[in-house]
């Protein structure tokens, strides 16, 4: 993603940018060197979180599609 911020797109560009900038919580710019060497110093792939988010909020969803439709 760092190497579409210097993209010659604008759409690739200022689309890399701003997930960047979503995921780190960084406004480093649109340099990739910057980005880079944020990278390297502070290492966050080191620190991954397993997704723990539900994502079925109805944990029986087969019986409640079949109420629906009888």
């Amino acid at each position: 993603m760092i190497a579409y911020t210097a993209d010659k797109r604008a759409q690739l560009r200022k689309g890399a940018l701003l997930e960047l900038t979503r995921l780190t919580g960084a406004s480093i710019g649109a340099e990739p060197e910057r980005w880079s060497a944020w990278v390297a110093a502070r290492r966050p792939y080191e620190r991954t979180q397993p997704w723990t988010t539900r994502l079925d909020f109805e944990p029986d969803s087969e019986t409640l599609l079949r109420r629906v439709m009888e």
